[in-house]
């Protein structure tokens, strides 16, 4: 009778976790190898390795289909010419010396090249026009204007049309219709200039409180001044004697006027104007007694 031997066995996680120990087998039976131990090798040293050494395995490369089929797909060693390259299916050609894809060797027709004929399309021709044309924006040519139709006077259509230029029109005053005695107010309409005065009145003062024989400048015309009135002539009490003098001259109707405390209101009859540069003076005379002498003068000055 034949004696069996029947062997340890594991998984190879199991197995590859251990040492085993010297001339210890173990079946692996995920990969169905044995494995002795060597008291080294974690896992083990697997029977028959040795067989696998490069230039000792034994059988046919084509029972190993993987690596066949990776061989199969790679190019053998060229045993072309330094002349020649490797197309893309694999084969040998030699390298052309000349190239028909030169500008001037180009071979076909323009149109075959769709779009290179496209863009030339969509580009003008070299002008055949003379220096007095322009390019339209049609691409035909047309000659240059030697006048323009926008001169003024020329002008086409109507100003409503151009609305920029009526609103700005619009806007302005038109020329004015009146006569040299208006003038435009702010509005825009037409108004008569008034009527400008040619005289002013003017009245002046004078107050003493203790008037005394005497003659007072009271002032020296700028302008022709026409005097023509006291108003208000009076004395808080007592008397005393005034007249109105134009360069020492008296002013009719107002020289030699007996002053009390009754108010007075006495107008010039004559020798009453006074030229620019004159000088006018009250002189105060019979003082008796006077206190709070008083009076307003009343003129009419020319107006340049």
């Amino acid at each position: 009778m034949v004696s069996k031997l029947r062997l340890p066995h594991t998984d190879t996680i199991t197995r590859t976790s251990v040492v085993l120990l010297e001339r210890e087998l173990l079946y692996d039976d995920d990969l169905g190898l044995i494995y002795y131990g060597d008291g080294v090798t974690l896992g083990g040293v697997p029977l028959g390795i040795g067989s696998a050494v490069w230039g000792g395995i034994t059988g046919q490369l084509a029972n190993q289909t993987d690596l066949q089929a990776a061989l199969s797909a790679k190019f053998n060693t060229p045993s072309g010419l330094t002349t020649e390259y490797i197309r893309g299916d694999g084969s040998l050609a030699t390298f052309p010396t000349t190239f028909s894809a030169l500008w001037g060797s180009i071979t076909g027709t323009l149109s075959s090249q769709t779009d290179l004929q496209t863009a030339l399309n969509a580009k003008f021709d070299t002008p055949t026009g003379t220096t007095l044309q322009y390019i339209r924006g049609d691409g035909s040519l047309a000659t240059f204007p030697t006048s323009l139709p926008i001169a003024w006077g020329a002008i086409t259509g109507t100003l409503s049309a151009q609305t920029d230029l009526q609103t700005a029109l619009n806007a302005k005053f038109n020329n004015p219709t009146g006569t040299t005695s208006q003038y435009v107010r702010g509005d825009g309409t037409l108004a008569t200039f008034p009527t400008i005065p040619t005289t002013s009145k003017s009245f002046g003062s004078y107050f003493s409180s203790a008037p005394s024989n005497s003659t007072i400048p009271l002032f020296t015309a700028t302008v022709a001044t026409t005097i023509n009135e006291i108003r208000g002539l009076r004395t808080t009490s007592g008397t005393c004697t005034i007249s109105i003098q134009i360069d020492g001259v008296n002013v009719t109707g107002l020289s030699g006027l007996s002053v009390t405390s009754a108010e007075q209101n006495p107008t010039a009859s004559g020798a009453n104007t006074v030229a620019v540069g004159a000088d006018v003076t009250l002189v105060i005379s019979s003082v008796s007694s006077a206190v709070g002498l008083r009076f307003t003068m009343g003129a009419t000055l020319a107006l340049t």
